[in-house]
């Protein structure tokens, strides 16, 4: 504020930034299962029909001598109404859905001072920030953050995080707060480099009594002309957790490892991928994110990776899936696509009460139209039908897995402005 009352308004306008985002979802599912076996649980998206409203808007100031500092507020009220679900025993509070909630503050999502040295291609940020890693996706942490870019096409950054935002509500965020792991300190460098249609990645960190992370992502993609394209994705996350973590979750958890590949094309108006993604061990809870859609694009159908076991930020058992979308862009900037998803989550012998591995097969399909109105605005509509069928590899009766079988089906409604 003193550095606006030191100038005129006109000319303190003129070195201010301003951005933001308003979404507005409505969800709806239902899901039926015969058994505990083939579980529907987990999704972000469940059967109580809420309305979800998210909100952000920030500012950039120049202050001169390469000092820029950033503001960003945000509403996430996210679940609002829908039909109410209200505990049977106990007075009802304000987290009950069913509500239409106006008393939730605006919170400080961002607040940060940045320093740019132009000639040297050195940018350092301060404060509260979104992260931006390779395993996160708007994750806010208490950071520093320093980028070095010695030429055109490659950077060098290095990060040290006090403190997380910890789960905060995000339902794409590992829900780790049990056990104080956002309280410690990570420390991390990478590299990034784009050349000819290469887009490389290095990634390294080390999160203090949690776990060392490493990453690679490699993505190459040829031009044909025209706007017409053909490429090549791989991903690979690994991790080698602290003996700390393992004992705070009594050893279930266990190494992660990570790999996906894609092929993928545009010609014309119609782009497609297909690909494979492999994540998690039978019998061991698995780290591979931060947050469930993370920096890498490893997202595969729309809520396949939701579901309990086969979530993607912290998985239980071992998830091998393949995956192929298709879609077509008419001239008004409608684009209609498909999905179609299909694997098996696998649980080692004893995975809820069973005497042998439990294998979960799982397919989904998604049907999905998007219209891009203009450059800010957009809306987005899918259905997913996902089908799961649990059996205990012995067949056995008396465990109740010979044969357990669910299904879900998911509609969202979605308009989105950015500016």
């Amino acid at each position: 504020m003193s550095v606006l009352e030191a100038k005129p308004l006109e000319e303190a306008i003129k070195n201010v930034d301003v951005s933001g985002m308003l979404r507005y979802r409505f969800d709806q599912a239902s899901y039926t299962h015969d058994g505990t076996g083939a579980n529907m649980g987990g999704s972000n998206i469940d059967s109580n029909q809420p309305h979800r409203v998210r909100a952000f808007v920030g500012t950039k100031l120049d202050v001169g001598d390469g000092f820029k500092v950033f503001g960003q507020l945000m509403y996430n009220n996210d679940r609002s109404g829908g039909w109410a679900r209200i505990p049977t025993t106990g007075t009802p509070t304000s987290a009950d859905r069913g509500l239409t909630t106006t008393k939730n503050s605006v919170v400080l999502k961002q607040a940060y001072l940045q320093y740019d040295l132009a000639d040297a291609g050195v940018s350092v940020l301060f404060g509260k920030q979104q992260l931006g890693t390779i395993w996160t996706a708007d994750f806010t942490g208490m950071a520093a953050k320093v980028l070095i870019t010695p030429t055109e096409g490659l950077t060098i950054a290095a990060f040290g995080v006090d403190s997380f935002e910890g789960n905060a509500g995000d339902g794409d965020a590992a829900d780790f707060d049990d056990f104080n792991v956002y309280d410690n300190n990570m420390y991390g460098a990478a590299v990034l480099g784009k050349f000819a249609g290469l887009d490389a990645q290095v990634w390294g960190a080390y999160w203090d009594k949690v776990a060392t992370l490493y990453a690679v992502n490699l993505k190459y993609t040829l031009g044909l002309g025209g706007g017409n394209n053909v490429g090549v994705k791989a991903t690979y996350l690994g991790n080698s957790l602290d003996s700390d973590f393992k004992t705070l979750t009594n050893n279930s958890a266990g190494n992660g490892n990570l790999v996906d590949g894609r092929l993928f094309a545009k010609f014309g108006g119609l782009d497609a991928r297909v690909g494979g993604i492999f994540y998690g061990k039978k019998d061991k809870l698995n780290v591979n994110t931060l947050e469930d859609i993370s920096g890498p694009d490893l997202s595969i159908g729309r809520e396949m990776m939701y579901l309990e076991g086969s979530k993607l930020v912290s998985s239980e058992g071992q998830n091998v899936y393949g995956y192929v979308g298709v879609g077509y862009t008419l001239p008004a900037n409608v684009r209609v696509g498909v999905q179609g998803v299909f694997g098996q989550n696998t649980q080692a012998e004893g995975a809820k009460g069973g005497t042998a591995d439990l294998k979960d097969t799982r397919y989904e399909a998604v049907g999905e139209i998007s219209w891009a109105v203009n450059k800010g605005l957009s809306f987005e509509t899918f259905y997913s039908y996902i089908g799961s069928n649990a059996k205990d590899a012995l067949g056995d009766e008396t465990n109740g897995y010979s044969d357990r079988k669910g299904v879900k089906h998911t509609v969202r409604l979605q308009a989105l402005y950015k500016f």
